[in-house]
């Protein structure tokens, strides 16, 4: 449960934060099915250029990270939490 939290934090914390400049937006354009295509896409390519480093960058420095700001007994949590960074990318 803890890796699941640790490595949804950056989307659920950027999440926060776009949500609600996005939907006023969306839903002005909500009637331009191009307009709201080009929109919905360039969010979800901004959304991968910001991820995409901070999930790579999680999962590597994880066998530090986790003991030193978790604990050792918190080591067993390193695999699980490099492999949901790497889902969280997808």
């Amino acid at each position: 449960a803890m890796a699941f939290y640790l490595a949804e934090l950056p989307l659920s914390k950027l999440n926060t934060v776009i949500t609600p400049v996005l939907t006023p937006y969306l839903s002005r354009i909500n009637f331009n099915l191009r307009a709201l295509r080009k929109a919905y896409l360039n969010v979800n390519r901004g959304l991968l250029i910001l991820l995409v480093p901070v999930q790579v960058g999680l999962a590597v420095v994880a066998p530090l990270m986790i003991p030193l700001v978790l604990g050792e007994h918190w080591s067993e949590m390193i695999l699980p939490f490099q492999v949901l960074c790497f889902v969280g990318i997808l």
